[in-house]
């Protein structure tokens, strides 16, 4: 029996693609593979998957409805500790961590139950310090006043009045290409 088709595993309700399997000799080699609890499979053709790759058979599959990009969250603290691609409605983290679906994450991140939130200093370009730092929801994080910019993640030790981490010529850097994207 010939290879015709490629069998590709989804996740039923999202749409993210899980895996593919290629057969070894025969379409008959996908029917025995293993399909989680809420996964589907479909038969995909060899072709398709050859001239597109994965990329093609998520098209077939259909668009999944998020991206996939989730954050890990430590169980203990609240902290974005690693990323990973994964549905969470099918995915638990093997340490119990929990997995968040979220797209603009970083690590050190904290999760309060309903939004994640991320430290942030704003920086005089005028005087190269701390003007004000606050805990932000990274979704709705207020942009920067005017003759400042906002900083994510600072340095434990960012103070308002501290002269910042960024060198001078790193302010006038980002204040010159500030200025060129406004005019």
């Amino acid at each position: 029996m010939a290879v015709t088709s490629v069998g590709a595993i989804y996740a039923t309700q999202s749409k993210l693609l899980q895996r593919i399997y290629v057969p070894h000799a025969s379409d008959a080699e996908i029917d025995q593979q293993y399909v989680g609890p809420g996964e589907s499979m479909v038969y995909v053709p060899a072709n398709l998957y050859l001239q597109g790759g994965q990329d093609a058979v998520q098209t077939f599959v259909g668009a999944p409805t998020f991206s996939g990009r989730c954050a890990v969250v430590d169980k203990s603290t609240n902290v974005v500790i690693d990323h990973i691609i994964a549905d969470p409605a099918i995915y638990t983290h093997p340490n119990g961590h929990r997995v968040i679906p979220h797209d603009r994450t970083v690590t050190g991140d904290t999760w309060n139950g309903n939004n994640f939130i991320r430290k942030f200093a704003e920086i005089s370009l005028l005087t190269n310090q701390y003007t004000n730092i606050s805990m932000q929801n990274i979704d709705t994080a207020a942009p920067s006043t005017k003759g400042n910019i906002l900083l994510s993640n600072p340095p434990n030790n960012a103070v308002i009045g501290l002269t910042s981490i960024l060198s001078a010529a790193k302010v006038n850097a980002i204040s010159s290409a500030i200025s060129l994207s406004i005019t």
